[in-house]
């Protein structure tokens, strides 16, 4: 019966030693979203992948979600991508995120849940309200320019055709 008291107290120490390393050293919320979102800065759709819950794997095989994100991020030409994270509560990490895309800068403000050091992913990730089904077009259209002239209707300024253009969820 002592043998068994001590072999009892060495498994019980054991197991909340091991609980307590797993919970030292598991990867803290922020840590996880930076992580996605350096991987985003730099186009490593695989490495964001990879940080995916396997639910979220699940639901967003792997070739259409980098398929996806290539796509959308490519079609924007988003560059100069920054992110500030700003509160980590209940699982959430609250960020924005800023780019330069063909149609200015974008900053938007994002929530990301992370679960067991993995993030829950959806498309509004990629941009607020964006569904699963939400296609992103990008429409290039001229502003109307013309010229100004003076009371004999000779030329006295004129300006370039310059182009505009706007993104739009589909």
């Amino acid at each position: 019966k002592k043998e068994l008291g001590i072999v009892a107290g060495v498994l019980a120490i054991l197991v909340v030693g091991g609980a307590a390393v797993w919970y030292l050293t598991r990867p803290s919320l922020a840590s996880v979203t930076e992580a996605y979102l350096n991987c985003l800065i730099n186009q490593d759709y695989e490495g964001m992948y990879a940080l995916l819950t396997p639910e979220s794997q699940s639901a967003y095989d792997h070739d259409t979600y980098i398929n996806r994100q290539s796509n959308i991020y490519g079609g924007i030409e988003a560059t100069n991508m920054s992110y500030t994270i700003n509160e980590v509560k209940n699982g959430v990490v609250s960020y924005d995120l800023s780019m330069d895309t063909i149609a200015g800068n974008l900053t938007q403000a994002f929530a990301m849940r992370v679960e067991d050091g993995k993030v829950v992913y959806d498309d509004s990730l990629i941009l607020n309200d964006l569904g699963k089904d939400d296609r992103v077009r990008v429409n290039t259209s001229e502003a109307a320019r013309g010229e100004i002239l003076d009371r004999n209707g000779n030329a006295v300024s004129y300006t370039h055709l310059r182009a505009h253009e706007t993104l739009s969820d589909l």
